[in-house]
Protein backbone atom coordinates (compact mmCIF):
# COMPACT_ATOMS: atom_id res chain seq x y z
CA UNK A 1 0.00 0.00 0.00
CA UNK A 2 2.94 2.35 0.57
CA UNK A 3 3.86 1.92 -3.08
CA UNK A 4 0.30 2.75 -4.12
CA UNK A 5 0.33 5.90 -1.98
CA UNK A 6 3.68 6.96 -3.42
CA UNK A 7 2.41 6.39 -6.95
CA UNK A 8 -0.73 8.40 -6.38
CA UNK A 9 1.26 11.26 -4.82
CA UNK A 10 3.71 11.21 -7.73
CA UNK A 11 0.82 11.21 -10.19
CA UNK A 12 -0.80 14.13 -8.39
CA UNK A 13 2.43 16.17 -8.27
CA UNK A 14 3.24 15.41 -11.89
CA UNK A 15 -0.26 16.38 -12.91
CA UNK A 16 0.21 19.82 -11.37
CA UNK A 17 3.19 20.41 -13.62
CA UNK A 18 1.55 19.23 -16.84
CA UNK A 19 -2.21 18.90 -16.73
CA UNK A 20 -5.06 18.45 -14.33
CA UNK A 21 -5.45 14.72 -13.67
CA UNK A 22 -8.35 13.67 -11.48
CA UNK A 23 -8.91 10.30 -9.84
CA UNK A 24 -12.21 8.95 -8.51
CA UNK A 25 -12.70 9.12 -4.74
CA UNK A 26 -12.79 5.32 -4.52
CA UNK A 27 -9.04 5.17 -5.30
CA UNK A 28 -7.45 5.82 -1.92
CA UNK A 29 -4.29 4.84 -0.08
CA UNK A 30 -6.19 2.38 2.16
CA UNK A 31 -8.15 0.58 -0.54
CA UNK A 32 -8.10 -3.20 -0.77
CA UNK A 33 -7.33 -4.89 -4.08
CA UNK A 34 -8.42 -8.40 -5.00
CA UNK A 35 -5.54 -10.69 -5.87
CA UNK A 36 -5.44 -12.67 -9.10
CA UNK A 37 -7.48 -10.18 -11.17
CA UNK A 38 -6.55 -7.20 -13.32
CA UNK A 39 -6.32 -3.89 -11.47
CA UNK A 40 -8.04 -1.05 -13.33
CA UNK A 41 -7.07 2.54 -12.57
CA UNK A 42 -9.04 5.32 -14.24
CA UNK A 43 -9.68 9.00 -14.07
CA UNK A 44 -9.98 12.21 -16.03
CA UNK A 45 -7.43 14.52 -17.63
CA UNK A 46 -7.21 17.25 -20.21
CA UNK A 47 -7.85 16.02 -23.73
CA UNK A 48 -4.63 15.43 -25.69
CA UNK A 49 -2.48 14.86 -22.58
CA UNK A 50 -0.73 11.58 -21.82
CA UNK A 51 -1.25 9.97 -18.42
CA UNK A 52 1.46 7.68 -17.00
CA UNK A 53 0.74 5.39 -14.05
CA UNK A 54 3.16 3.06 -12.26
CA UNK A 55 1.99 0.40 -9.83
CA UNK A 56 3.57 -2.74 -8.36
CA UNK A 57 6.50 -2.64 -10.79
CA UNK A 58 4.28 -2.13 -13.84
CA UNK A 59 4.09 1.06 -15.91
CA UNK A 60 1.17 1.97 -18.18
CA UNK A 61 0.23 5.03 -20.21
CA UNK A 62 -3.09 6.25 -21.57
CA UNK A 63 -4.52 9.17 -23.49
CA UNK A 64 -7.87 10.66 -22.48
CA UNK A 65 -10.77 10.22 -24.87
CA UNK A 66 -12.81 13.13 -26.26
CA UNK A 67 -14.53 13.53 -22.89
CA UNK A 68 -11.27 13.42 -20.91
CA UNK A 69 -11.67 9.88 -19.53
CA UNK A 70 -8.67 7.55 -19.37
CA UNK A 71 -8.09 4.02 -18.04
CA UNK A 72 -5.17 1.61 -17.60
CA UNK A 73 -5.23 -2.06 -16.58
CA UNK A 74 -2.45 -3.76 -14.64
CA UNK A 75 -1.69 -7.45 -14.68
CA UNK A 76 -3.11 -9.55 -11.80
CA UNK A 77 -1.21 -9.29 -8.52
CA UNK A 78 -0.09 -12.02 -6.15
CA UNK A 79 -0.91 -11.93 -2.46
Amino acid sequence: MKKFTAIMITLAITSLAYAEVKLPQILTDHMILQRGVEVTIWGWADQGEQVSVEFAGQAKTAKPDTEGRWQVEFEPLKA
